[in-house]
């Protein structure tokens, strides 16, 4: 028989782990920095919101209107296309690079929610997902190269979506660079980030 004390500390322990998982906030957009051409600092990405409710992390892949704006070292911030005139913009109005070139644009104009999680629970959504279920290519190009053109078409290739300068790729680079992440985590982020854009 067990005893009563390893399977409260056990049972506490994976209502912590739960809990933590299904922290998510859905959050509405009051006011934020301006898109400017430079390297994001995370945890430096100035945004002021309004909480409005508490949701499962799952919406996050179950909602056709969300994609992944950025990453800081403690949570990962996916956007919410807004819902204008009672129609829903689908997703892909998010990746269109004709009319958004770039997908933080994208992001910053047409989302004025944002889903707030923590990263504990990004890292499990990523698990989740496994493997992608299609082949993926990062292209990287340095500025002024003809990288948005070719990104718009790429775009154009049925089944094949690109996005533009995504600024959770950026952010983990920074977190590598600058804050000392370490190789495995970086290698971690990326994968999951590139599944999760």
């Amino acid at each position: 028989m067990r005893s009563p004390r390893k399977y409260d500390n056990r049972m506490a322990e994976e209502i912590r782990s739960i809990s933590a998982y299904l922290l998510m906030q859905v959050v509405a957009v009051l006011a934020q920095q301006a898109l400017v051409p430079v390297w994001p600092i995370p945890d430096e990405v100035y945004t002021v919101y309004r909480h409005l409710r508490y949701c499962s992390p799952r919406l996050a892949l179950e909602s056709d209107r969300c994609s992944l704006a950025y990453v800081t070292r403690t949570e990962a911030v996916f956007g919410l296309c807004d819902d204008n005139d009672g129609k829903d913009k689908d997703e892909e109005e998010l990746y269109d690079t004709v009319r958004h070139p770039f997908h933080p644009i994208a992001v910053h104009e047409r989302c004025s929610k944002y889903l707030v999680v923590p990263m504990r629970s990004f890292h499990r959504l990523a698990e989740e997902c496994g493997d992608p279920k299609h082949d993926v290519a990062v292209v990287t190009m340095t500025m002024r190269c003809g990288s948005t053109l070719l990104s718009q078409a790429m775009n154009r290739v049925p089944r094949t979506r690109s996005v533009s300068e995504p600024f959770a790729l950026d952010a983990v680079c920074y977190l590598h660079q600058r804050l000392k992440l370490g190789e495995d985590e970086t290698r971690q982020g990326t994968g999951q980030i590139i599944l999760l854009t």
